[in-house]
């Protein structure tokens, strides 16, 4: 059943008690409605706090409780000045008693609707019309009673439209909200009846508080059983619907009255029903009979004009075709006879082209002969004179190589001697240094296992750990069910004065507490455990990537180094056996020095990185 639970007032009231801003709360600690009693003194506002609140469910005028309560005739107008935006907010608990409890938490879920209506002067006028909006709301966790833009409140609107924008625009943003508005006096009985405020229970609160002790003189005027069933059929039923009944048991009053002469009549009319039911399944069988035979007789009918129809048609059409085929056949006879004289002229034009074609290929062939003959004994004279121009000058060139490659010959042989003893010497440092290499590669090889293994350790550890985790975490819940169980149980026999109760509240909440400190101080010791386990796991892996880029790196330093020598010991052969380019001279210096030639330049041969590079001149 609804229950209040909060009401707010906001910039109304009758001139002698006005209302700026008043909220009721009707909650107990817990948060639930409870019963409350205002108390105050007289001339305070009580009864305008009453008026109010029951035009927001009976908004009828003419029902207005000011106009009727002890001959006071005042109007609801009379609460709203001409500049005031007036409120009148209810908040209802409207929680099914049998609701279950949440899974969450002890409390049930509580499901509240707020009510209220906003009224208004228009144009800010009282001799126009007083404006009145009535609305609900299904607060959540951003619009709630207290976050509503009224005086009091919250930030309150400006106006009679801005408060309509705004509920639009919570609309459109929350739909949950389930946002209802109107103007209509109809249509909000009529919605309000369907969210369980019936104002049919308005309209008898209102006879009980038309006075002081309303209540009282409602009961006292019920002198007999008659006035009490009176009045108890008029709270539980509506009297237009008892004024239909009536009306229905006038109307047949009189054809109950007849009944026996009815119920005779019936009997008769079933025994002649059964002697006519055989006679109407013959007569019903002959008519279908009779339909049947007719029914053929006109499709053999139908069927006999069709063949017949059908059979001119067919003869017709054969002589159609007899005469196309006649005709087909002079036609193919003529076609034939004039494709054997094209296919004759033909064959003469074709036979004419081919020959006058070989004619002139044969003439073209034959000049082209001459000419051809005629270009290669040109191409033949001046292929051999430039061949014994070259063969002049390569001979000259010849000479002179020959002279330069013996005097280059006799000037290098110390440079030979010097680069096969620099050859031996950089071989054997390659290969120290190879022999170096591959051992710090083992080592690294080594140590890349050995981290693979500790990173395998650290993963069975944290499954380990996160197992153990989950079950703590089952132990626990299944701690606290039990727990939970043997509470309600052990409840349930003291209520039954089974047992006494041998543990305080307090001290049962204080070894609750205890237990609960030491779960959390498991979990969060099982919590430092795990991310300790993801720290290592991450040293772990930024080591593996150092590891195994101190590999590659290695692998590319025993290549380079595996180029070299293989390089140094091509240049060895190469010069061993003499394979030096004739036009260049090749220079060695072991170290950074410097040494001039014959011809006084200054000639420099470095070694980088195991590669020679060698320095020459012309």
């Amino acid at each position: 059943m609804p229950r209040i639970t909060r009401i707010h007032f906001a910039g109304v009231g009758h001139h002698d008690a006005r209302i700026p801003a008043l909220t009721l709360d009707m909650r107990d600690r817990a948060g639930n409605p409870a019963d409350t009693i205002i108390w105050a003194e007289n001339g305070t506002g009580k009864s305008s706090l009453l008026n109010l609140i029951f035009s927001t469910y009976r908004p009828n005028q003419r029902q207005f409780l000011g106009k009727q309560a002890e001959g006071r005739a005042r109007e609801l107008s009379d609460y709203i000045r001409a500049r005031d935006l007036g409120f009148v907010l209810t908040e209802w608990d409207i929680t099914d008693d049998q609701a279950q409890k949440s899974l969450l938490s002890d409390q049930a879920a509580r499901a509240l609707l707020l009510v209220g209506q906003v009224l208004s002067w228009r144009g800010l006028d009282k001799a126009n019309e007083l404006r009145r909006l009535f609305f609900t709301v299904r607060p959540n966790h951003v619009v709630q009673f207290q976050s509503l833009p009224i005086l009091g409140l919250a930030a309150p609107v400006s106006s009679f439209e801005a408060f309509r924008d705004w509920l639009d625009e919570q609309n459109r943003d929350f739909p949950k909200l389930e946002i209802r508005y109107t103007s209509s006096q109809s249509e909000w009985q009529e919605h309000l009846a369907n969210n369980q405020l019936d104002p049919e229970l308005f309209t008898y609160q209102l006879r009980m508080n038309e006075s002081e002790g309303g209540i009282n003189n409602l009961f006292n005027s019920l002198k007999s059983d008659r006035d009490f069933i009176r009045l108890f059929l008029q709270l539980g039923f509506d009297p237009s619907s008892a004024n239909q009944v009536r009306d229905n048991l006038n109307q047949f009053l009189p054809k109950l009255r007849n009944r026996p002469g009815l119920e005779l009549q019936l009997e008769f009319n079933d025994k002649i029903l059964r002697e006519l039911a055989l006679f109407l399944g013959q007569l019903s069988v002959c008519d279908i009979t009779r339909t049947r035979a007719f029914g053929a007789e006109k499709e053999s009918a139908a069927l006999l004009s069709a063949i017949r129809t059908q059979s001119e048609r067919f003869r017709i059409d054969a002589e159609e075709l007899s005469e196309q085929c006649a005709q087909v056949k002079t036609e193919e006879t003529r076609l034939i006879s004039q494709r054997a004289a094209v296919t004759r002229k033909q064959n003469y034009f074709r036979n004419l082209k081919f020959r006058l074609e070989e004619e002139e290929a044969r003439a073209e062939f034959e000049a082209c002969q001459g000419r051809c003959a005629i270009a290669e004994n040109k191409k033949r004279v001046t292929e051999m004179a430039i061949a014994l121009a070259e063969m002049t000058r390569v001979r000259v060139q010849t000479d002179q190589m020959r002279a330069a490659i013996e005097r280059e010959r006799e000037k290098a042989k110390p440079v030979l001697e010097a680069l096969q003893m620099l050859g031996g010497q950089l071989k054997a440092t390659l290969n120290a240094e190879l022999e170096r290499t591959l051992a710090s590669i083992s080592v690294v090889e080594t140590e890349y296992g050995q981290l693979r293994e500790d990173i395998a350790s650290c993963r069975d550890d944290e499954t380990s750990l996160a197992s153990e985790r989950a079950e703590k975490l089952a132990k626990l819940a299944a701690v606290e069910e039990f727990f939970a169980a043997r509470d309600s149980e052990r409840e349930r026999l003291r209520r039954e004065q089974w047992v006494e109760s041998q543990e305080s509240a307090a001290e049962a909440l204080q070894n609750w507490h205890a237990v609960r400190e030491a779960a959390l101080q498991a979990q969060a010791e099982s919590e430092k455990s795990r991310a300790a386990a993801f720290r290592e796991k991450d040293d772990l892996s930024n080591t593996t990537q150092t590891v195994v880029q101190q590999i590659t790196s290695a692998e590319n330093e025993r290549a380079q180094l595996e180029r070299a020598i293989q390089h140094g010991d091509a240049e060895e052969e190469r010069i061993l056996v003499g394979d030096v380019d004739p036009p260049r001279v090749v220079l060695l210096a072991v170290t950074a020095g410097a040494w001039e030639d014959s011809s006084g330049h200054s000639r420099k041969t470095i070694c980088e990185s195991g590669r020679i590079r060698w320095d020459g001149v012309s």
